[in-house]
């Protein structure tokens, strides 16, 4: 079975992006950071690094990531990808 993949989260720096994909690994959800490359290379502030889990894992991962910002308004959701 191939999963579909939600992107959960975008961050504006791969480092944040990173940090939240290591504690829901870290908590059982795996997790994948894409666009980081792009963000890192383009000259502007329009590339944002996303976080992605599988679909059957979505609800507990922003659950968990709302843990993990100690309810900071800092996960931006999406409804793309």
């Amino acid at each position: 079975m191939q999963d579909d993949f939600v992107t959960v989260a975008a961050y504006p720096q791969a480092l944040a992006a990173e940090a939240a994909k290591n504690f829901l690994e870290a908590q059982g959800v795996r997790a994948f950071v894409i666009d980081e490359n792009v963000a890192a290379t383009t000259w502007t502030n329009l590339t944002e690094t996303k976080l992605q889990v599988a679909s059957a894992d979505v609800d507990l991962a922003k659950k968990l990531l709302v843990k993990h910002h100690a309810g900071k308004d800092l996960v931006e959701e999406s409804d793309s990808e």
